[in-house]
């Protein structure tokens, strides 16, 4: 029973921060075209 807890706890981890990696990877490819429209209307 404790393999069984520990087990999915050691594998949340990884899953929970590549789940949070891939918005940041966005949200910097969305401030670099943010500012490319900037850059244009100026």
């Amino acid at each position: 029973m404790m393999k069984l807890n520990i087990e999915p706890d050691t594998e949340q981890p990884t899953g929970f921060y590549e789940a949070v990696d891939k918005p940041k990877k966005r949200e910097e490819k969305k401030k670099t075209k943010s500012v490319s429209h900037l850059r244009i209307v100026d």
